[in-house]
């Protein structure tokens, strides 16, 4: 079995012990008093021992724990499944607390048959500890300039000492989730400091060649004179992925050889910008239209051809995670038919590992990683399962600043498109938010005003959710 099916049938496993204990969380926090504090910790406990797989042990080793547990991770499904994943939300109190010392013992009896099975082959303590501590991974999803509330749910998190153990990100999501990734810690009161010297015309510049990498279009993305001082290696440098304190996956799209549904060059001339617009940083509503309808044209080409795309985790394997950080968030934000990236004309080194790469995918072309998953949160609970964090015991939040709203409606053709997407992504997350207040997706580069209300906005909505993020991230206690 491939480790992607093994991974696919872990999710199968596992989805409904981690739906029940965010349930679980969420009654306790609508109905307080219901059960005790510690009574929610001993069911608690109980899920998240029968989710145990593979743990860590201290000198590096993952020690398969899943059979040894089958009967209780089989038991407590069929037991509290119906009542906590009631399809129409309702959580059936009453007979879930006549079942807690059942269940609580029967917890008990195969946390100490665990002990006895497992003291030849891993420390209790390592085994306990992934029991007890859960820890946060994020999943940025794109959006353009929809995607700033995200900094304000940085801020959020950070405001409650929450640091993330891991980010996926695409598009948007992948190039704020790089800025996050610079540091354990978040300071908002960075970022002006960033937006003031960031310009749309330092940013986009007329696209003047088809590239070897990147799928054409008339802009052309320049990360490195935009931000590149902000993601300066050793020397001369660029960061690679591998280098950020917190891990950061980022999804682009490859375009299969003999896939690609025109010529190169239709993308390139999709827009007929004018030389004076590139250095505004907002523009009319037909300008906007104009966009939204190339957009709408590429990306339906490519996504009537499903065998034509392939979904590229980058930072996920050993090689990707040398990519240089700007390199895996351009290809991850290039709008097909609108925004064109590709390499530097220096970088000889990620042009060998791209070539490599083209090689073996059988690649013509790199773009947007909207087209594949719009909110990574398989990558993120993948990359997690893979054993990249040594811990396992993860809540993967999803944020979504590109959800269909009533409030953007010229954009809502291109979000319905990509709602399949999402929908199977975001399966793999315990908590989605989606934000209903954002920036336009064209605000890519918002004045100074415009960018504080979205990080605003990010914050408050994010608030809502903080009471059950804190909860489920809390350590446990012993049952």
């Amino acid at each position: 079995m491939s480790a992607s099916s093994t991974l696919t049938s872990r999710h199968r496993a596992l989805e409904p012990l981690e739906d029940m204990e965010v349930a679980l969380v969420r009654a306790c926090l609508e109905c307080p008093g219901w059960l005790s504090q510690r009574d929610e910790g001993r069911l608690r406990y109980a899920l998240s021992l029968a989710r145990l797989t593979d743990v860590r042990a201290s000198d590096g080793r993952d020690v398969d724990l899943a059979d040894l547990l089958r009967p209780l991770r089989t038991r407590l499904t069929e037991t509290l499944s119906p009542l906590l994943l009631d399809r129409r939300g309702v959580v059936n109190r009453p007979e879930i607390g006549s079942l807690l010392p059942i269940l609580t013992e029967l917890a008990r009896e195969h946390r100490d048959r665990l002990k006895e099975e497992t003291r030849d082959l891993i420390a209790w303590e390592d085994i306990d500890a992934e029991i007890r501590n859960k820890i946060l991974v994020l999943a940025c999803g794109g959006g353009g300039g929809s995607g700033y509330v995200y900094l304000g749910a940085f801020q959020t998190l950070e405001d409650r000492g929450i640091t993330p153990s891991l980010i996926s990100g695409t598009s948007i999501g992948g190039i704020l989730g790089a800025f996050r990734a610079r540091s354990l810690s978040f300071n908002i009161g960075d970022v002006p400091r960033v937006f003031r010297t960031l310009a749309w015309g330092g940013l986009f510049k007329p696209s003047n060649s088809r590239g070897n990498y990147g799928l054409p279009g008339p802009l052309r993305l320049d990360l490195r004179d935009g931000i590149g001082r902000f993601f300066r290696g050793d020397g001369s440098d660029y960061a690679r992925l591998k280098d950020l304190p917190i891990p950061l996956i980022v999804m682009a799209t490859g375009i299969r050889q003999g896939e690609l549904p025109h010529e190169p060059e239709w993308y390139e001339h999709r827009l007929d910008l004018e030389a004076s617009a590139l250095g505004k940083r907002r523009f009319g509503a037909r300008w906007a239209r104009d966009v939204v309808r190339g957009l709408w044209r590429a990306v339906s080409d490519l996504a009537q051809r499903p065998g034509a795309l392939r979904s590229l985790v980058l930072g996920a394997d050993g090689v990707t995670r040398s990519y240089d950080v700007l390199d895996a968030i351009g290809f991850s934000a290039a709008v097909p038919g609108v925004i064109h990236y590709d390499l530097h004309s220096g970088s000889k080194r990620m042009a060998g590992l791209l070539d490599q790469l083209f090689e073996q995918r059988q690649l013509l072309r790199l773009t947007d990683g909207a087209l594949v998953d719009n909110v990574p949160a398989r990558a993120a609970w993948r990359a997690v399962q893979s054993g990249r964090l040594g811990r396992r015991n993860a809540l993967v939040l999803a944020m979504d600043a590109f959800a269909p709203k009533l409030t953007q409606p010229m954009w809502i053709p291109l979000q319905r498109m990509a709602r399949p997407n999402v929908l199977r992504s975001i399966r793999y997350a315990h908590i989605i938010k989606t934000f209903t207040r954002t920036l336009s997706p064209l605000e890519v580069v918002p004045p100074p005003e415009r960018l504080q209300k979205a990080i605003q906005w990010g914050r408050e909505e994010l608030a809502h959710e903080m009471p059950l993020v804190e909860r489920l991230l809390a350590p446990l206690p012993d049952i």
